[in-house]
């Protein structure tokens, strides 16, 4: 059984980069081999970029403003 026969008969979720890659529309001219390298090339780059994302979510503004946060404690 291929892989894309696979993901269709689990029913997993797919992103839109995997979606395209599973439609034909990228990764045309490819084995499977190759599409499973573009594959795990885009779960890398959703890992990368969800990671950075979540790491700026944590940042605490003032250190990018320089201002000092409303009700916190200031150094006298």
């Amino acid at each position: 059984m291929s892989l894309r026969a696979h993901r269709l008969k689990d029913g997993w979720p797919r992103r839109r980069g995997i979606a395209l890659l599973d439609l034909g529309l990228i990764g045309r001219a490819r084995g499977e081999h190759g599409r499973m390298a573009i594959h795990a090339a885009l779960v890398g780059l959703f890992l990368i970029v969800a990671h950075v994302a979540m790491i700026f979510g944590m940042l605490d503004p003032t250190l990018l403003t320089g201002a000092a946060a409303a009700g916190g404690h200031m150094m006298h």
